[in-house]
């Protein structure tokens, strides 16, 4: 009887063991299976961030940078425009301002020549020209001496040289005025543009002086004095001169360089 107990225990013990085995088992199962779904969760997550992010690298690269570029360049094209608005009432504002200046010039240039050339009738001069007086002796000397044939008539600048430019201007104005000075060689070359129509031609001069009172003179005839004469009128500008000074009361040979300006229609 005793016996048949012990088995009957026995047996419950090991069918204990079996069944906690059992449960054990189950349950690192489930920890397993729940080890193996949390990765292919984290997998997933993962996945879908990365999609995510793919997708915003995406929109950036196909849209946000693309009209962020269309702004800025629409931006850039509008301020463009605007400043390019801005210079032209500036320009059209100077331009009308400059044309009436123009016209005033024209009407008063006889007693502008004698201001400049004689010192006389400048008190006649309307005040806005006296204010420009620099840009109304450039205008009046400003000539065109554009050649069809030759680029630049070189026959006006000669006769320029030789029938104004060697003379001292006079206070009664006498055509007659003794020449002050003597060239011995003149080099002109090739025009070249300054801006839009407006060109400069460079001269070489070489002149005998007697001495600074004549040097002086010619400096005058070429940056204040205007010519009578429309047709032979060519403005100019000193670009160099050698002289020496420590021999002023001699007679010295001096080089000249000079720029002459012309308009060309």
């Amino acid at each position: 009887m005793q016996n048949n107990n012990h088995e009957q225990q026995n047996e419950e013990l090991i069918q204990k063991l079996m069944d906690q085995q059992t449960i054990n088992q189950e349950s690192k199962d489930e920890e397993q299976i729940s080890i193996s779904t949390a990765r292919v969760s984290s997998i997933k997550y993962r996945l879908y961030v990365l999609i995510f992010l793919a997708l915003i690298a995406v929109g950036i690269i196909d849209y946000v940078i693309p009209n962020r570029e269309k702004t800025i360049w629409l931006r850039s094209t509008i301020e463009d425009k605007q400043q390019q608005i801005t210079n032209f009432l500036t320009k059209q504002a100077q331009y009308e301002k400059d044309k009436d200046l123009i016209w005033l010039i024209e009407i008063h240039e006889s007693k502008i020549i004698s201001c400049v050339n004689y010192k006389v009738w400048c008190t006649e001069i309307p005040q806005e020209i006296r204010d420009n007086f620099g840009f109304a002796r450039s205008y009046l000397q400003l000539n065109n001496l554009h050649d069809p044939k030759m680029e630049i008539n070189e026959k006006i600048i000669l006769a320029n040289i030789n029938e104004y430019l060697l003379k001292k201007v006079s206070q009664n104005n006498n055509e007659n005025s003794p020449k002050i000075w003597k060239i011995t060689n003149i080099s002109i070359w090739e025009p070249k543009v300054v801006v839009s129509q407006l060109y400069s031609i460079p001269i070489k001069l070489e002149a005998s002086f007697e001495n600074k009172d004549y040097l002086l003179s010619f400096i005058e005839n070429v940056d204040k004095n205007v010519l009578e004469s429309k047709s032979y009128r060519i403005l100019y500008k000193i670009d160099e001169i050698n002289y020496n000074i420590m021999e002023y009361d001699q007679e010295q040979l001096v080089g000249i360089k000079i720029s002459a300006f012309y308009y060309k229609e």
